[in-house]
């Protein structure tokens, strides 16, 4: 039979699990939003999204998620640096577009 501290400490570890998770959909979610507004903001968020997730992963042994998280997570770095000047050639031809309209 389960002690009452220990089924306490059960439902405090599935809590956090389950906040966790949901935070780290809720960042991702933000991720996908800023992206689609094009800010390069939105890789923080799913650095952020993806390693919480790795963590859930790797504490609960599913290391196929787990792996690929972490390569999501490696992809989103990738994607920090190489929006940096992306951005502002986008930011030069909506201005050259505009020059173009009047």
């Amino acid at each position: 039979m389960e002690s009452i501290h220990g089924r306490l400490e059960k439902e405090q570890v599935t809590f956090m699990i389950e906040f966790i998770g949901a935070a780290a959909g809720i960042l991702a979610v933000t991720g996908v939003l800023l992206n689609n507004r094009r800010l390069r903001i939105c890789f923080i968020f799913w650095m952020i999204s993806n390693f919480l997730s790795a963590l859930i992963h790797i504490g609960a042994g599913i290391w196929s998620l787990a792996a690929r998280d972490l390569i999501f997570l490696v992809l989103t770095v990738e994607g920090w640096f190489l929006w940096k000047g992306k951005i502002r050639d986008i930011e030069e031809i909506e201005k050259e577009n505009e020059k173009l309209k009047r």
